[in-house]
């Protein structure tokens, strides 16, 4: 990584510096004269250019780059310029010219800048509150001892010490000849390395630069040699197994909000039951739009809220970033860890002319954390009107050419995407990239006894014709599809409100994706 503007350019405020109003600068800026080229930090792809967009019109016009740092996908920001020269959705290497340093306050694109200058930003996500400290990233030191992206070959602070000695504390320190040093250098990634593996990891999990997990468990107390835990067993055969044998439990639960069916209450803790039964890994609801779907804020609808609440510290919840507020991600924490969160991606189809009614596919990368497998899973709720088939269709396509790039941006990682499908059996736009319908596929299938044919609920009954199965989930073809699963907990005594119209049943699967 490089910096975005010419050699010698001074900061003139630095990040975490504190405002006049007492928060905190969310990165770096360097004093430009306006009309200084400005180019880009790393290689990847233009996540937004414009102005008033992206991160908001405080940051003026600003170009936002997302790409890999040290092996970690960032979001690389440069704002207050006064031209652009590049535009969203292109490819540029490091060193292409972005545009020209701006920032003079009145003039085009300086946002809420009060002098010329350019704002450098380093993002974890695609969320602009998500920053960490860019120093690292160029070269320079660091004091956040928590951020992954902070250690690297020559890496200089007060948190490389750090890391060396939490390293002899745990016992990991054979590699020094002698106390631990500010740099971080070969005997530190030997010695990180060597403690990656007694966690049970390999390959890039086990490289020697220490990710969030690695620094975490490094800034706890030392366990005992032989910890009494039932899972150790399962973590020494994960070990043998390569880089470790992923086994999910993805599930997806249309469960509509008081938009639709009342007891909003009653309703999000059942439900919220229901799901835990059947302890899935991460999970989508849809339809949790409930009080508050008009919200620009995105802080989540009272319904999803009570869910949340209902589920307990075991989970956590994903909001969406569209005011609509439907499609909500659950993750288990302690098998799950969400590594990317992405912008929803509106599903904004056309067919005949006319245009289809609004979707929008939530989505995110997640990690298995015992394999260190990352996937990509979605959650969406395709078209449900006249334009049955053809709009479906439209919209599977564009959802899933936006899995592709998420996948292609984390290593061609797996894909899972899923939820009320309204009918369709076989999305062709899903099936031709390359995804199997994981009911079809599934090598056993669970059926209640009192819903017998997977289907979905209508009319207080349950109907028996397979053209009423309308919850899907589709994965890569790479992986095994074990079990799928519709009885859960749900019976006729009352673990759930009585079945009522546009009721429908969670589909739970059992998947591996082997070595």
């Amino acid at each position: 990584m490089a910096k975005p503007v010419p050699p010698g350019t001074p900061v003139s405020f630095a990040y975490k510096r504190l405002y006049r109003t007492g928060k905190p600068h969310k990165g770096v800026d360097f004093g430009c004269i306006q009309g200084t080229k400005v180019t880009a930090a790393i290689s990847g792809t233009v996540w937004y250019a414009g102005v008033g967009g992206g991160w908001g019109p405080a940051y003026g016009a600003h170009v936002i780059i997302q790409g890999s740092v040290h092996g970690k996908i960032r979001y690389v920001q440069v704002a207050h310029l006064s031209r652009l020269d590049v535009k969203t959705g292109q490819v540029v290497k490091i060193g292409k010219q972005l545009g020209l340093s701006g920032g003079v306050p009145g003039l085009w694109g300086a946002g809420n800048s009060t002098g010329a200058h350019v704002h450098f930003q380093v993002n974890r996500s695609s969320f602009w509150s998500d920053h960490v400290d860019p120093w690292p990233a160029i070269g320079a030191e660091s004091g956040d001892r928590m951020d992954p992206a902070a250690y690297f070959m020559g890496a200089t602070g007060a948190h490389v010490t750090w890391l060396g000695e939490r390293l002899v504390a745990h016992g990991f320190g054979a590699h020094y000849s002698k106390g631990p040093g500010p740099i971080f250098g070969k005997t530190d990634k030997a010695n990180v390395t060597d403690f990656q593996k007694a966690q049970g990891w390999s390959g890039k999990n086990a490289d020697g630069f220490p990710g969030s997990q690695t620094l975490v468990r490094l800034a706890g107390e030392p366990q005992p040699a032989e910890p009494a835990k039932p899972a150790a067993p399962v973590a020494a055969k994960t070990a043998k197994a390569g880089k470790g044998t992923m086994i999910l439990r993805p599930l997806w639960y249309n469960i509509p909000g008081p938009d639709k069916l009342k007891r909003d209450s009653e309703r999000a803790i059942a439900g919220a039951a229901l799901v835990k039964t059947g302890a899935p890994s991460v999970f989508g609801m849809n339809e949790l739009i409930g009080p508050g779907k008009n919200s620009t804020t995105n802080t989540g609808s009272a319904f999803a809220k009570k869910i949340d609440s209902a589920l307990g510290s075991d989970y956590s919840m994903v909001v969406p970033t569209t005011a609509f507020n439907e499609n909500y991600l659950f993750f288990e924490k302690k098998t799950t860890r969400l590594v990317e969160k992405l912008p929803d991606k509106i599903l904004a189809a056309r067919v005949g002319g006319k245009a289809v009614p609004g979707r929008h596919l939530t989505l995110a990368v997640f990690e298995d954390i015992a394999s260190g497998t990352k996937f990509v899973f979605g959650n969406t709720h395709l078209v449900n009107g006249k334009q049955w088939g053809a709009g479906r269709s439209a919209q599977a396509a564009i959802a899933m050419t936006e899995l592709e790039r998420v996948a292609a941006l984390h290593d061609n990682c797996p894909i899972l995407v899923g939820g009320d499908m309204n009918r369709s059996d076989d999305l062709r736009a899903f099936i031709n990239a390359g995804l199997v319908n994981m009911r079809k596929v599934a090598k056993t299938k669970s059926d209640s006894t009192k819903f017998s044919t997977h289907t979905n609920i209508r009319k207080d009954s349950a109907r028996k014709s397979a053209e009423w199965i309308i919850d899907h989930g589709y994965c890569s073809k790479g992986m095994v599809v074990n079990a799928y699963d519709v009885a859960l907990g749900y019976d006729a005594t009352g673990t759930f409100p009585p079945v009522r119209p546009s009721d429908h049943v969670p589909i739970l699967f059992s998947v591996t994706l082997p070595d």
